[in-house]
């Protein structure tokens, strides 16, 4: 059975308004890795209360050795068989001196785990995600197609990490800031209820006393820090912690299969991440994040790159997910509060994707995340990739059709899977 002690407790210091979430050297990629597409299927079910229960018990705090970081979450995966025989072991096989003494056999080899680091929304840490959800009616439901009340969250993180064998690390932005960097694009929403929001979340951090403030990460200039606007070390933070979760023998992670996931928010930051630092992780997911504007600034700090590896093999695998009906980081880009432009999705895929160097051919592909049973409309999901990239990376974006910034539960949890699945499919060798 795997070990559930308690590493290190230190204090939890990042403050956070739960009512303001409203609105080692890495060298080469394995080549033509298999495509992870998912099927309506695959989607892990929702955590009853004993399995919800059961994985916060396998819940761990490690105090990394950071001095601006709180303790970071980590959840080891579901008990699972975590030894292997040593090759041509057998227990069974009597000894030649006494048929009654059978030898011993070879020590059990641990099987290393993927890692799976997770960057959070504005505001909003990952256990505070894990029980958010919110009802409205919003005009552009399934598209626009007409206004349909909907219960929409960002769920099924968890299910998806327990269900492909990740480590889960949750750390929380290290800073906070007192300015909602793109709530100004909710003043122009359809949605009543987006007005109110981010309104409501602007006056509360405005406050003087008490001095509200919102944990966010330094993804860029536009997002989403604005005391910092992109010139901060959260990446050398995100690179610190995942180093130590590494290092940490207990929870026994491979080191060739590191991956970086982050949200709204927390996909910018891991955009930025992509940019600079290629180097460490396997793959890199977003969900609703953007990248730099200016192009220019997306590229590898070969400067900490171990052992001299060049730009050559300074890329990584990068999945972009916009939703196309997002209303609070647009598919097609936008402004922040102070007038600091984020690109397009389309811009940040190829950004990213001229930065690690990869084939100018643009192939496209199509698939379905989640059916039309019940009464439910499908959601389609268009892709486009890059391949050819440094190292042997590849760059994918998937457009999601008729989908908001927050999603309905069965699309929320659809994504997540097929998301890690995505990563899981990557591997440094």
């Amino acid at each position: 059975m795997a070990s559930r002690r308690r590493l290190l407790v230190l204090a939890h210091v990042a403050g956070f308004l739960n009512a303001a979430a409203l609105g080692g050297s890495l060298e080469a990629f394995a080549s033509d890795p298999p495509r992870a597409r998912p099927s309506p299927g695959d989607v892990p079910v929702a955590f009853d209360d004993a399995r919800a229960a059961a994985f916060e018990a396998r819940g761990t705090r490690l105090g990394v050795p950071i001095p601006v970081t709180p303790d970071v979450p980590v959840f080891a995966p579901a008990e699972e068989d975590i030894t292997a025989a040593a090759p041509g072991a057998s227990a069974t096989n009597a000894s030649a001196t006494n048929e009654r003494s059978p030898p011993s056999p070879p020590a059990p080899t641990p099987r290393l785990r993927p890692l799976l680091v997770y960057l959070h929304g504005f505001c909003l840490p990952e256990a505070n995600q894990e029980t958010y959800a919110f009802t409205a009616v919003r005009a552009n439901a399934n598209g626009g197609a007409k206004p349909l009340r909907q219960t929409l969250t960002q769920v099924g993180l968890r299910e998806a990490a327990d269900a492909t064998g990740f480590v889960l690390a949750t750390p929380t932005a290290p800073r906070a800031t007192r300015a909602c960097a793109l709530c100004s694009l909710g003043e122009s929403s359809p949605n009543a209820a987006d007005r109110f929001t981010v309104r409501w979340i602007n006056q509360t951090l405005a406050r003087s006393a008490p001095a509200f403030q919102c944990p966010a990460w330094d993804g860029s200039d536009a997002c989403c820090n604005p005391e910092l606007g992109g010139e901060g070390d959260d990446v050398r933070f995100v690179v610190d912690v995942t180093r130590a979760l590494v290092a940490d023998a207990s929870l026994r992670v491979d080191p060739r299969r590191v991956y970086l996931l982050g949200v709204a928010t927390g996909g910018f930051m891991a955009n930025r991440v992509a940019c600079e630092r290629p180097d460490v992780f396997a793959g890199v997911a977003t969900i609703a994040g953007g990248v730099w504007s200016d192009a220019s600034r997306c590229r590898p700090n070969e400067s900490l790159f171990p052992n001299g590896a060049s730009a050559a093999a300074a890329a990584t695998n990068v999945l972009q997910a916009h939703g196309d009906a997002d209303l609070t980081v647009p598919i097609s880009g936008g402004e922040n509060f102070a007038g600091v432009a984020f690109p397009s999705a389309e811009r940040s895929f190829a950004t990213l994707a001229d930065a690690f160097g990869c084939d100018a051919e643009v192939k496209e592909d199509a698939f379905e995340l989640v059916g039309g049973a019940g009464g439910n409309r499908s959601v389609d999901v268009a892709a486009a990739t890059r391949r050819g990239c440094g190292g042997g990376a590849e760059v994918e974006r998937w457009t999601l059709g008729g989908v908001d910034h927050f999603m309905e539960e069965r699309v929320s949890r659809a994504l997540f899977a097929s998301v890690a699945r995505w990563l899981a499919s990557k591997t440094k060798t």
